[in-house]
């Protein structure tokens, strides 16, 4: 009888074990899961935040390693919306290496991660892609050119996230 009375005692046991580590897992996927998905996209940001239906372009036209090609960013300042056209396409239409560098602390530290990262534009149709989650302004300037290669993008309210980047080289 003592026998059968402690295999009863151990089945619950590891009943009870299996509901505290099922309500221990099924927290955690909330908490740290969904939660997080639950505004949309990346950490909460708005899908039309991170998939904008517009991009903007910026181009670094041909001949802007002079210093009197004066339209070396094209445009030189640059507004865009959340939501709409937030995603910054810089497109190298120049036969001299340039770079798209953060100036300083910017409103979003994923801007300023990747227009420092060496995101060099050497040859005609690299681009250098950024979608801005965060309202504010940032300027930019060339590495190699940093005496007169400079520009500005504005970015307008529509939500106020974090950021996403990528740099293509074709």
């Amino acid at each position: 009888m003592a026998e059968k009375a402690a295999k009863h005692t151990v089945t619950i046991g590891v009943a009870l074990l299996a509901v505290i580590g099922s309500s221990v897992i099924g927290l955690g996927y909330y908490q740290y899961v969904f939660l997080p998905s639950a505004g949309g996209g990346e950490g909460g940001i708005p899908e039309n935040v991170l998939n904008p239906s517009q991009n903007a372009t910026i181009r670094l036209i041909a001949g802007s390693y002079f210093p009197s090609q004066a339209d070396n960013y094209t445009p030189k300042n640059l507004t865009v919306t959340l939501g709409v056209n937030n995603k910054v396409v810089w497109a190298m239409e120049d036969t001299v290496p340039h770079t798209v560098t953060s100036v300083g602390k910017t409103a979003d530290s994923k801007f300023d991660e990747a227009a420092n990262s060496g995101n060099y534009l050497r040859q005609l149709g690299d681009r250098f892609v950024f979608t801005f989650t965060k309202q504010g302004v940032y300027n930019y300037y060339c590495v190699p050119h940093a005496a007169w290669m400079r520009g500005v993008v504005t970015v307008l309210p529509g939500s106020e996230q974090s950021g996403q980047q990528s740099s293509e080289h074709k």
